[in-house]
């Protein structure tokens, strides 16, 4: 009897997945392979080839499509920006050479990679999840792993893009904080110009305290308006976790100001973001007070 429950299970199993599997799409002018929730999810899963697609299927992952190569297609490119997009290849040569294409290519928001020589098509479901789980903010993982995208005079593609570099922006960021302080103190007829310290609350000075604290950890520190803590999370949780909560009036995190993470505390009204550096900003809010390491030091 025992044997029989055993075998039945398992052919439920098989079924169930035999079914999944068959969802298997041709999305887009490119006819990229990719599950039927792809175009109704607000976030995908992109993945290398069609045997990828087919492995998540089967665990029941339907947001999810294929590049098919190095050569990355404009499908994929467009709908990465158009939706939160997590990049899942494999953890060989091969998985990083596509992560890179996709890097230069595409809006990537997350980062997953499969275990060391293992490839996504061949791993289990509780490993498949794992990686999920423990996906890494793009711009975080460039900088653990020192990845820059170079373009085609080896300058950085940002700045073929015309986009500003992140110290470039923080530099003029700060120089125009001086330059407004130095026509206040003209405006008030004050010969000697004083530039107004960055740090200059206690509990400004107690997000360093912090921030030493949390370095390596990849750990964010809520706060709320009297600089008290009221959790601590991962960083993968960050972006989720502020729009959940609406008491959080400080952030401090062992990882990079981006954009994204600027619009969304902006939006829950969030005053204070300390970080490790300054991402790739464009702009920034005006409600919000950026602090990175460099400025305690």
């Amino acid at each position: 009897m025992e044997r029989s429950k055993t075998d039945s299970e398992s052919i439920a199993e098989n079924v169930r997945q035999a079914v999944q599997v068959e969802e298997i799409t041709s999305y887009g002018h490119d006819h990229c392979p990719a599950g039927p929730n792809i175009n109704d999810s607000d976030a995908i899963v992109i993945v290398e080839g069609r045997r990828d697609v087919l492995n998540l299927l089967k665990y029941g992952i339907k947001n999810v499509i294929a590049v098919g190569g190095t050569n990355v297609p404009r499908t994929v490119i467009d709908l990465s920006k158009e939706k939160i997009t997590t990049v899942f290849v494999d953890g060989d040569r091969g998985g990083e050479l596509i992560l890179r294409e996709l890097l230069q290519v595409a809006d990537v928001d997350f980062i997953s990679r499969a275990p060391q020589t293992r490839e996504v098509e061949e791993i289990p479901q509780k490993l498949i999840m794992k990686s999920l789980k423990n996906k890494i903010p793009r711009e975080q993982y460039m900088d653990m792993y020192n990845i820059k995208i170079e373009g085609k005079n080896g300058e950085d593609k940002r700045q073929e893009n015309g986009e500003k570099q992140p110290q470039k922006m923080k530099k003029e960021f700060f120089s125009k904080k001086k330059e407004q302080q130095q026509i206040r103190k003209e405006d008030e007829d004050t010969t000697e110009v004083v530039e107004e310290p960055v740090i200059s609350t206690e509990k400004q000075k107690n997000y360093e305290t912090i921030l030493n604290e949390i370095s390596g950890s990849l750990k964010a520190v809520l706060l709320d308006e009297n600089g008290k803590e009221i959790r601590t999370i991962p960083v993968r949780e960050l972006t989720d976790e502020i729009k959940k909560g609406d008491n959080v009036s400080a952030i401090v995190f062992d990882g990079i100001v981006t954009q994204r993470l600027l619009d969304i505390a902006n939006n829950k009204n969030v005053r204070e973001i300390v970080g490790i550096k300054l991402g790739n900003v464009v702009k920034m809010p005006k409600a919000v007070k950026v602090l990175t390491k460099n400025d305690f030091q």
